[in-house]
């Protein structure tokens, strides 16, 4: 199916764009709870990561985004050590790990483009 991607209305309520006239959609799912500590196999930087975005916006991720939310600290994590040295890249690979963190950053909201939206201010957010 072409064209774009459907808001959830939780968004919609939270950035103030949710017309009072609009139904509820049925059935769309309403996650809970937070993302939880980071995994035991997540290296250093990954975790520092974690630690700092997590609650960085408040009730922003939920435990429905914990995966995703594994992949992008997983990445940076990759990058890091590529920075270091502590793991070889190659250009090709390394390019790979920064399109794939955008678009993980892109998917969680933690792009400036996402915060300049404005919603974030609204859920409790810098």
């Amino acid at each position: 199916m072409g064209g774009r991607t459907r808001t959830p209305t939780e968004i919609l309520l939270r950035r103030g764009s949710w017309h009072g006239k609009r139904r509820v959609k049925d059935g769309e799912p309403k996650p809970v709870g937070d993302v939880g500590p980071p995994p035991t196999y997540l290296g250093d930087a990954a975790r520092e990561e974690w630690e700092r975005c997590a609650d960085a916006i408040p009730g922003l991720l939920t435990a429905a985004d914990r995966g995703f939310f594994v992949c992008y600290c997983y990445t940076v994590g990759q990058l890091h050590d590529h920075s270091t040295g502590a793991i070889e890249l190659s250009e090709r690979q390394a390019g790979r790990l920064y399109e794939r963190l955008r678009k993980f950053a892109t998917g969680l909201g933690f792009t400036p483009a996402a915060r300049s939206r404005g919603w974030f201010r609204r859920i409790g957010g810098a």
